[in-house]
């Protein structure tokens, strides 16, 4: 028979192996839920680079934008100026018809330049702004555009 000294023994054995048992996998599911998180913070750490690099980018191309509507807006002015003070002539290209000679000596009067009067001159150089601005919008919106597909096409599995 066995003596209550080997049934404490026995008891006591299967205690400590069940105990063991339990910790063991209390330390596998914490070392499983550590790689998760080593995992998800590699993914963020990534993701937060890709971030800030397209930041950047928008950034540059905001700069871009910015820079290319100060240039256009200066050449727009300085034409503006030179139209006003006579500098440069803004011309459309026109055809006149002839005028019939006139006076008895048949001389007969040459045609001008079609030259547009001073409030469409403004127009057209209010419709060059408007052009030139819209161009560069419409390049900001098309580099902003590539910039979001190339992120969401990196991140897709």
């Amino acid at each position: 028979m066995i003596s209550r000294f080997n049934v404490y023994a026995i008891g006591v054995a299967l205690a400590l192996g069940a105990w063991a048992y339990i910790q063991t996998e209390r330390l596998e599911d914490s070392r499983a839920a550590l790689e998760a998180e080593k995992l998800v913070s590699k993914t963020l750490s990534s993701n937060l680079a890709a971030e800030r690099k397209a930041a950047q980018e928008q950034a540059a191309s905001r700069e871009q934008y910015l820079s290319d509507l100060e240039k256009a807006n200066v050449e727009i002015n300085t034409l503006r100026a030179a139209v006003d003070d006579s500098n440069k002539r803004l011309r459309i290209k026109a055809s006149c018809p002839k005028l019939p000679e006139s006076g008895s000596n048949g001389a007969r009067t040459e045609t001008a330049y079609a030259e547009l009067d001073q409030s469409a001159r403004h127009s057209y150089l209010d419709l060059r702004r408007g052009i030139i601005t819209l161009e560069a919008r419409h390049k900001l919106c098309v580099s902003e555009l590539d910039r979001i597909y190339r992120l969401f096409s990196s991140n897709s599995p």
